[in-house]
């Protein structure tokens, strides 16, 4: 958008940019502030037709009644015994909250109230008959006669009386819950149940009427799942009597097959084991002690010292030769002393020979007995062994039968350790089923209502009168966005980005160049001097001499305001000419009643000079340069040197220069001179040329290289002008807006 200086004097460099930013919104605001302002009247009408309207339907309305009852989930089970495996109590979660508040609103509950208050044929919850209501008014089907209906649609099957019943209990459930509404705070574990009825008393009698069956429901489920339980767990320990009684007959069973005969703990055969080896150990030892005796004696017996042996010291009858021996050495002794060497002393050594042949002899003896004792513990040791190695076959042969034992006997014992289990759960079951107890309980039942609790009235039209108020703006907004044409500057200079000088007002009469010679103090003569004072500052350094009138299309009063400020400008003193270069349908010379006999395209071709083709406007001065229909080739005349070189001219000669042109999406002759002049007026006509006819025109004059362009809008009525908030008082000026040729 351009600035609103008039001279076009750039912002400062440091400003900075956020500010334009703001500006831009506030612009935005201001743009939506002044649509509302001049759509309120759409706005107030909105709200007043939306708001009386919801009021007359609300005061039609039959009042409802809402009646609730308070029910509390209880979430700590009151189970005297440990049985809440069977059937536990409702656990504090939002889920669970969820799913008893869709029980509240089952069908088989609300069915099961119907029935217990006998609603089936309440008018208010029973469908209507078949044929009745709006719905079976409109169908079609219903108009054709029922000759034509089995003609058309043959003989669809009745339903049965059954079917019918079902089907009317079904829309009689439906009916009733759109009644019913439960909810949940999400904060507790409170839920509320609440019915709509015409009839308070109504009301409240199915609101607690459904917070009862919902109670004895859960306390049927209950003790119905406690009793399903007990039977259960009665048929499952008859089972597990069964089994574990199978259990124990498999174990006796292999054991009496596997010979796994158990005393103290082990096996006979494991006992004889150990006591085999416990004997072979003595055999062992002993036939080692004897091992080493007999070769010791063998030893002694090689050396001659047999006699010296242990074995022969501790012999009984080897202590009594020697006895007999000593007492025989100690005679021959005494013998030998005195000298007696005679017979008996002979006597003496015989003795003591046969008592040395006798030790020899027992020792001999000594010897044979050990190697006897010897083979006899060897024998004994043989046989231990030959007994050890045929038991422990036999004991490995009873591992293996007691590995498959050992699970046999841990099959049983698990089924006694379930049998035990359930028997302690039967029992604690039993116990439980003469103290069940519902997982809620009623701590509100449902009290009459007083008031009804809907329709509310003043809520009802303050929601209206708010929706109302949107609605209207959406409304304003809409229609504003609806609209094809320009009105208002804001708007024009928002979507052009160009800048308007004046929002001209239109006339009742055609004769607008007469009219503000006559009416000097007009809006439409004030509306020119404005523009001319416009014009004045808009470009840099000095007013503009040349200026181009154009438009977007037809219709835009282009000529009549180029003569009209042409006129103006030449009565107050300036040196003015008004150029006609439209060419193909020419307006001035038919608005001034001229018949001129050269005209501009006669200049432009060199067949006439300036001063054959300039007319003079006796009233005012102005002089004008007029044009005729049918010429050749226009935009070749208009962009030749001979027409840049009469502007050249005439910007020495005169001090304003208006040139009215064709409209610019029609021919190309007003781009050809745009870039010929010091300012371009494109002239918008009020509410009627279109937004895109208008930014098309505009486009195509800043592509040409137009320096400066400015936006004047045309025929406006001021009087609906100013009720938008634009303007002053046409009162003023003296006169009233209309329309004009």
């Amino acid at each position: 958008m351009q600035s609103d200086n008039p001279a076009g004097i750039a912002a400062p460099r440091d400003e900075q940019p956020w500010l334009g930013l703001i500006k831009a919104h506030e612009s935005e605001l201001r743009h939506v502030l002044t649509v509302l302002r001049r759509r309120r009247g759409a706005i107030i009408a909105t709200m007043l037709l939306v708001t009386l309207g919801t009021l007359l339907v609300v005061l039609q309305l039959t009042p409802v009644y809402t009646a609730s009852a308070l029910i509390m989930l209880n979430t700590r089970s009151a189970n005297v015994v440990n049985v809440a495996s069977v059937l536990a109590g409702l656990p504090p979660d939002a889920n669970v909250i969820k799913s008893e508040i869709d029980v509240l609103e089952s069908r088989s509950l609300a069915a099961r109230v119907i029935a217990d208050l006998r609603l089936s044929g309440d008018p208010e919850f029973a469908p209507p008959p078949a044929g009745a209501g709006l719905l079976a008014m409109l169908n079609p089907q219903s108009w054709l006669p029922k000759e034509w209906q089995q003609v058309l649609l043959g003989n669809p099957a009745q339903p049965t009386a059954e079917q019918s019943a079902a089907i009317a209990q079904s829309r009689t459930v439906g009916n009733f819950l759109r009644h019913l509404t439960v909810t949940n705070d999400l904060r507790s574990y409170s839920v509320t149940v609440s019915f709509e009825s015409r009839d308070p008393d109504k009301a409240a009698r199915i609101a607690n009427a459904l917070a009862e069956r919902y109670i004895d429901n859960q306390l049927q489920l209950k003790l119905d799942a406690t009793k399903r339980a007990n039977a259960w767990l009665t048929d499952r320990l008859s089972e597990l009597r069964e089994k574990l009684r199978q259990s124990q007959q498999k174990v006796e069973d292999f054991k009496a097959k596997s010979n796994l005969i158990e005393t103290t703990g082990q096996t006979l055969a494991r006992q004889q084991l150990g006591e085999l080896n416990s004997q072979l150990v003595l055999v062992r030892t002993e036939r080692a002690k004897l091992e080493s005796g007999l070769a010791q004696l063998k030893a002694l017996e090689a050396g001659g010292g047999l006699d010296h042996a242990p074995e022969l010291l501790a012999s009984p009858m080897i202590l009594r030769l020697r006895d007999q021996e000593a007492t025989l050495l100690t005679r021959q002794a005494e013998l030998s002393q005195v000298g007696q060497q005679g017979r008996e002393f002979a006597a003496v050594n015989a003795a003591l020979a046969m008592i040395r042949t006798s030790i020899a002899l027992e020792g001999k003896r000594i010897i044979a007995a050990t190697d006897s004792q010897l083979a006899a513990a060897r024998q004994r040791e043989s046989t231990i062994a030959g007994y050890i190695d045929a038991l422990r076959g036999e004991v490995v042969e009873q591992s293996r039968a007691q590995v498959r034992l050992a699970e046999l006997q841990r099959d049983a014992d698990a089924d006694r350790a379930i049998l035990e289990t359930f028997l302690t759960r039967s029992k604690e079951t039993a116990g439980q089923n003469a103290f069940e107890e519902p997982d809620a309980r009623i701590i509100s039942p449902a009290d009459l209502p007083v008031r009804p609790s809907s329709p509310h009235v003043g809520t009802a039209v303050a929601v209206a009168f708010g929706g109302s108020i949107l609605l209207g703006i959406l409304l304003a907004l809409l229609i504003e966005s609806l609209q094809s044409g320009f009105r208002f500057p804001e708007e024009v200079e928002r979507l052009t980005d160009t800048k308007v000088l004046r929002v001209v007002p239109d006339l009742p009469i055609s004769q607008a160049y007469d009219f503000v010679l006559r009416q000097p103090n007009s809006a439409y003569a004030e509306a020119l001097q404005a523009v001319r004072t416009s014009l004045r500052f808009a470009t840099p350094g000095s007013a503009p001499r040349i200026v181009l009138l154009t438009s977007g299309t037809a219709g835009e009063a282009k000529s009549t305001l180029a003569l009209s400020l042409a006129r103006l400008s030449a009565r107050a003193g300036q040196r003015t000419l008004l150029i006609d270069a439209d060419m193909r349908r020419p307006t001035i010379a038919g608005l001034m009643k001229l018949r001129p006999a050269k005209a501009l395209e006669d200049l432009l071709s060199g067949q006439a000079a300036l001063a054959e083709v300039i007319v003079k406007d006796e009233a005012t001065g102005l002089e004008i340069i007029p044009s005729r229909a049918g010429a050749s080739q226009p935009q070749d005349l208009l962009s030749g040197p001979r027409m840049s070189e009469l502007i050249r001219g005439l910007r020495q000669a005169y001090d304003l220069v208006i040139i009215d042109s064709p409209p610019v999406t029609f021919v190309s002759d007003a781009v050809i001179m745009s870039g010929l002049v010091d300012f371009t007026l494109y002239l918008i006509r009020w509410e009627a040329t279109p937004r895109e006819t208008a930014q098309s025109g505009l486009m195509q004059l800043r592509r040409s290289g137009a320096s400066a362009v400015g936006v004047v809008l045309t025929r406006a009525r001021l009087r609906r002008h100013e009720a938008y908030g634009y303007g002053t008082d046409t009162g003023y000026y003296g006169t009233a807006t209309g329309t004009s040729a």
